[in-house]
This record gives structure tokens, sequence and C-alpha cells, in this order.
């Protein structure tokens, strides 16, 4: 994409250049959009051609043609020619399209035409400045942006870099901030006295410091928080830390807040002993079914004074220099409205990213469960958690406002505990001395959670440093760092702390994570800045049926944020604080329907024989790529042919929801699919109809060599395959089956 991109920086200015101040010598129609479309349609062409890999970039520019040569047959005979004659402007628009893609693609790749290039713009400019005529803002704005552009790449070539060199890649990154500079005057209104200089040094001001904030995110990493933690984009890494105290975000919430905001950003599950991973990539909304279950776990228990176990607040976020795919939000998720659709949000496991990188000015909106878990009655709850059954579920997502076709069902729930125990209780052995330690901390202890509070205690008694140095090579595995921490290190910072609780936690046969984010003290006017400083990891563990809750086992860091319980002496029952958000319709104004065109007629020959054509090459350009699939699979040996074959089956089952996860082995996809597929649903289905998943077992054998191909596996294969389609048939209609046949590659 970085090439596509360099490209469509110098190939764009060149093309708006030539269209406009050619177009003014050719005869073209009265309404020059059309014009403008068609060079941009034969543009996107050229660029297909040139940067889509393989058979696929000959579709825009054969589906192209195809509406051309549609829209001249459906003119009456012996009208065409003249049709043609009187369009003829099309073919000046398509050579010098392509003339223009050409000398843009050669500005681009060549510094010494890059360079004349820019020159001869600027002479140009500067003689019309002085002798006149005065080009138009477009062309101006368009120059403007070219110029810029060529300095740009120039300063790269001599700016020493470190981390990220690649020069293409900065100009790409600093595209935005150069477009939106000459957009911006482009729309500023022309004074008719001329500019002064003072104007133009605050416009080279204004660049110089874009190129530099641009650099300086590149540099920084794909995460600004990389170093201050030990957080980076794949795991997070152990050893001396470095501190920067930048504003990065801004908060404004409600007076019930209380002390302190814990803003999680990345949650792991996995943990070989040096590095933190993140397994649980799964799309489901597990930080919400957390709320939903903490919530209905209160109404269980003590529905009149739930707002002693938790407090619904509500809080707004602003990015200042801060650049991240990650939304940071509290635990407890009980509503998030992102800022814009372009940014939107994923849910993966329990954290929150964008679709796009974030940046300065991202703003979104959330509601969250502040969690009374620090009072000492709290543990009263923790000890004594009912099991949730389906019409208690039913009434807390009825109270939260979320419905069962939203993915907040009882099954969901449910699936939602596998997940956690799945993800976040791994089988965790201890030495034996830490075992020993373990079991002397539990004596006495009436609970689990009192073994935890006390776990946590002593932890924060270590030292707190943020130079413990790097782990030693002799560190293999968890339980070689619960050993290294609590019996010979005894120092570190937040990281160490928490890895060390969750693997003891996980021991005692708990499920528990880790949890990256920021630790925000509430003090102060609103809004309350959020500095670079403030990031801080910790833990947190999973009370079956109450939901996640938070321990803080790092040393020096203790916040009280509880509060007191209400009496219990009073028979009035407490509002349960959800309100219930219903629109109200009165003002909204009525739609006004359309009125219908008596007169209107469709020509539907006009319509019918171009799309007509354009399906014809479509279903031409599939059999032809299919042709020439199977011609070289015929050349193929059979283990090759064979793999090809299940591969293409595996992307089959995608269209059931089937796609296979990253790090998932062949036969856990297989035991997966084949649960999802006929297990999950209560009816018994025949082994005929199980079978068509064995391909993936011969497909493992193939890979492994532990069985040669011949030809009754592939017709087992290919039998397997059909039955695939069979079910794709079946559950996703005959639609899909014959979308998934024409529209997934055999390669």
């Amino acid at each position: 994409m970085t090439a596509f991109f360099y490209d469509l920086i110098f190939v764009l200015p060149v093309f708006v250049l030539a269209i406009s101040n050619i177009m003014v010598y050719l005869y073209v129609p009265e309404n020059t959009k059309i014009c403008y479309a068609a060079a941009l349609i034969i543009l996107a062409c050229a660029f297909s051609l040139k940067h889509i890999k393989g058979r696929l970039k000959f579709i825009l520019p054969g589906v192209t043609f195809m509406l051309v040569f549609g829209i001249i047959l459906v003119q009456e005979n012996g009208m065409r020619m003249q049709f043609v004659a009187d369009n003829f402007w099309f073919l000046w628009i398509l050579l010098i399209t392509l003339a223009s893609f050409a000398a843009g693609l050669m500005i681009a790749e060549n510094r010494k035409c890059r360079l004349a290039a820019a020159f001869f713009v600027l002479a140009v400019m500067i003689y019309l400045m002085v002798r006149g005529p005065l080009p138009d803002k477009l062309q101006s704005a368009v120059a403007f942006l070219f110029l810029v552009f060529v300095v740009a790449d120039e300063v790269q070539r001599s700016w020493e870099k470190s981390g990220y060199t690649e020069r293409k890649g900065h100009i790409v990154s600093v595209a935005p901030f150069i477009i939106l500079l000459g957009l911006i005057i482009y729309l500023v209104p022309a004074p008719e006295k001329p500019y002064d200089w003072n104007f133009a040094k605050v416009i080279m001001k204004r660049i110089s410091d874009g190129v530099k904030y641009a650099g300086r995110m590149i540099n920084s990493g794909k995460e600004d928080y990389a170093g201050v933690m030990g957080f980076k984009e794949n795991g997070t890494y152990f050893g001396n830390l470095y501190v920067e105290d930048e504003t990065i975000m801004r908060l404004s919430t409600g007076s019930n807040a209380g002390r302190v905001i814990y803003l999680s950003g990345r949650i792991m599950d996995d943990f070989d002993g040096r590095e933190w991973k993140n397994l649980n990539i799964l799309e489901n909304h597990d930080n919400i079914l957390d709320a939903i279950e903490t919530y209905t776990a209160v109404d269980i228990y003590d529905r009149k004074n739930n707002f002693d176990y938790y407090k619904r607040i509500d809080l707004n976020v602003e990015y200042d220099e801060f650049n991240t795919s990650y939304y940071f939000a509290p635990s407890k998720l009980v509503r998030f409205t992102p800022g814009s659709e372009k940014e939107g949000a994923v849910i993966s496991g329990s954290e929150i990213k964008a679709l796009t990188h974030l940046g300065y000015g991202t703003k979104y909106e959330l509601s969250y469960f502040r969690m009374n878990s620090q009072n000492k009655d709290f543990r009263l709850l923790t000890d004594n958690v009912t099991p949730i059954d389906r019409e208690s579920w039913d009434r807390g997502c009825y109270a939260l406002n979320y419905k069962d076709d939203q993915g907040y069902s009882y099954e969901d729930y449910q699936a939602h505990i596998e997940r956690i125990y799945e993800y976040y209780l791994p089988d965790t052995q201890l030495s034996e001395k830490a075992e020993e330690y373990l079991e002397k901390l539990s004596e006495g202890a009436e609970s689990d959670t009192e073994v935890l509070e006390r776990l946590d205690k002593v932890l924060s008694g270590f030292k707190y440093t943020l130079n413990p140095g790097e782990l030693p090579e002799k560190i293999k595995s968890p339980a070689d760092f619960v050993d290294y921490i609590l019996f010979e290190k005894q120092e570190g910072y937040c990281t160490h702390y928490a890895t060390t609780f969750v693997i003891m936690a996980r021991s005692m046969g708990l499920p528990a994570r880790f949890v990256q984010g920021f630790l925000v003290p509430l003090t102060g006017r609103q809004p309350y800045h959020v500095r670079s400083s403030m990031s801080h990891a910790w833990a947190e563990v999973y009370i079956d049926g109450l939901g996640w809750i938070q321990y803080e086992p790092t040393p020096g860091i203790s916040y009280d944020n509880s509060w007191n319980f209400m009496p219990r002496n009073t028979e009035d029952g407490e509002k349960s604080g959800i309100v219930s958000e219903e629109k109200n319709h009165e003002d909204e104004p009525l739609p006004v329907p359309e009125l219908e065109d008596e007169n209107k007629t469709v020509n539907w020959r006009g319509i019918l024989i171009p799309a007509g054509l354009i399906a014809l090459f479509l279903l031409g350009f599939i059999l032809a790529d299919r042709a020439l699939q199977r011609r070289r699979l015929k050349k193929m040996k059979p283990a090759r042919r064979a793999a090809v074959y299940c591969r293409y089956g595996i992307r089959l089952l995608a269209v059931l929801g089937l796609k296979r996860s990253k790090g998932e082995t062949l036969e856990e996809y297989r035991i997966r699919a084949s649960k999802e597929l006929f297990e999950d649903d209560g009816y018994e289905y025949e082994e005929e109809e199980k079978a068509c998943l064995n391909f993936i077992e011969l497909y493992e054998n193939i890979l492994y060599a532990k069985e040669a191909p011949a030809g009754e596996m592939l017709d087992e294969i290919r039998e397997d395959i059909t039955g695939v389609f069979a079910l794709i048939s079946e559950r996703k209609g005959r639609l899909m089956a014959f979308l998934a046949k024409v529209g997934t590659t055999l390669n």
C-alpha cells in the first residue's frame, strides 16, 4: 500500500494539472464532470494494472471496456459512428490520462525527473505571476502541493533517521498534513492585496511542524507507549524502562468516579516465562458480558442495596498527541461509542481496537461500573456468589438494555465463561518451593479471595524500581519467573508484580489475566490529564458468577477507591440507577414522500445491455480463470494438488463462519469445526454428514508426510469439498453456495 500511495502522491498532481490545462483546448461536453469522471476511471484502471497483483488486475479495465462498448452498442443503428465522432474527446482524455500517469510514475521513481519537473512547475508559476495570466486557485494549490512533496522527499533523503527509515513510508505519512494545508490554501478566499512574506513564513512553519510531528509518530513505533511500561505490538517484555511525561489523553467524568480510574488497553493471557502475548483474539464483547455478569450477580445477592457494590459512571475521553490503535477504557464496560464511524471499534476479547490508527483529536464516550471491591464488606459478595441462571441473566440484560440477538444471550454468556477458562486458566505449575510458600500463605484462610488479598499484600511489600535489569537467561517458564521474583529479586515494576500475581492465582485454579493501560489519579480540575508516566500494569482474577475483580500488587501504588456501605436498617429499596434510554420520537420530523415523475421513462435497453456485457465479461473471466487453475492443477504433483484442494476446502469453511484462528493447529481446527457444525445445535447428525471434515486430517497427513497422496485420496478430498458445498447450501442458501463456488479461488 505504501508504494500505491507514494505513486498517487506524484501522479495525481500531474494528472490534475494536465487535464485542467489541456481540456481548455478540447471540444468537450458542457458538463465537464463527465470528462473528469471518465478521466478518473481511466486513472483507476491504470493504477489497477500497476499495483494489483495477479489476474484480478484486469477486472476493472475489462469492466470499463465493456461499459464503453455497451454504451456505443445501445445507440440506434446508423447513429453509432456519429456518436463516436461526437464523443471523440474521450480518446483525448484517454491519451492525456495515460500520458500523465506515465509521467507521474517517471517522476515518482526517478529523482532527476522529479527535480526537473519541480523546477519547471516553479518556473511556470513565477512566470505566470509576473507576466500573467494568473493560474486559477485549483491549479495553484495542486502545483504548491507538488512542490512541497518534492521538497519533503529531498528532506527525507538528507535526514538521518533511526528506527523506521523507509523514505516512501515517511512521505506517505506526512501526506495528509500537506494535503490539508493545500486544501486550506484552496478554500481561503484570495485577498485583493497580495500576501506578505510573513504569511509564507507561517505556512513553512506549519509544514515543518507537521513533518516533525509525523516523523516523531513514525520513529516512536506503532504505539507511542511502547517503551514506557514494556508494552509493544506483539507482546510485553521485561527490562529497564524510561519515563516520559507528556499529556496524551484528557478525561472528563462525573463526580462519583472516585479517586482513580484504571484505563485498560491490552489484556494478555499467554505467558512463556519471558514475554506476555495475547491468544484470545476472537471478536466477542467479553467486557460488556462481564459487566452484565457483575450486575446480575449483585442483583441476585442484594438487589435493594446494589449501589453499595457498584456505581455507573459516564466517561469522555479525548486523545492529545497520542499515536495508537487502541481505545483505553475501564473494565466493566456498559456502553462504548467511538467518535467517528471511520475510526470504528472492534472488541477482540476484552480489548477495544480501532479500524485505523488513532491520534490527536480522537474522541469517544463510554459508561462503566466503578466497583467497590476494596471495601471490606465486598468480600461477603465474592465469597457467596450464586450461579446465574437464565432468568436472572435475562433480567440483567433487560435492565442494561441488551438483547439476545446482539450477542448477549445466556448462551453467549456460557460461551464467555468457556473462553475465560480456556484462555485465562492454562495448566500452570509452580516449583516445589513456590507451592510450599503458597500453601503456607493459605493457612487459616477461609476463601480464595482471602489468599489473593494476602498475596497482594506480600507483593506490595517488595521494592519498586524502573531499573531491575534484564531477566536472567535461566528463566524459561512461568514457574522460573515466580521463583526469581519471590525468592531472588524481590524488586521490579508493575509488570513484574502483576505477572507474578497472575501466575500464582492461576496455580490456585483461578482464571487470571495481565492488564496494561493507565492508572489515572483524579486530582485537580477537569478535564483530567492522562500523562505517559501514568502507564501501568495490574492483575485481574475471575470470580465465577461475579466477573473480573481487579488487584493491585505493585509496591507504592495504593489508592482507596472504595465507599461506605449504606445502613441496613431501612425497608425502603434503593433505586437501581439504570435508566432505560428510550428515544423520544415526538420531535423527529415526519418523512416527506417523494412525488413520482409521470413523464419519466426508464431506458431499460441502455441499462440492460451494458450490464449484460459486464456480467458476460465477469462470467467469462471467472470461467477462464478456473480453466487456467485446473490446467495448472493437472501439471502439479499429487501432494501439491491435494494440498491445494485442502486449502480450498478450508477457505470454503470460512463461509460458514469457521475461519481458522492464528496459531490454531489443523487438529484443533477440525475439532472446533466439528463441534460448531454438528454438536452445538443438539441435532444428531449422520456420520456421513460429519465426514466432510475428514480432508483437514488428510491435509495434516500431507503436510507432515504421514501419508503420501494417491488417486483415492484426491477423490476423497474432492468428495469432502462437495459435502462442504452441501452444508453451505443447506445453512446459507443456494445463492451463497453459488457465490462461494464462484468467488473462492483454487490456488
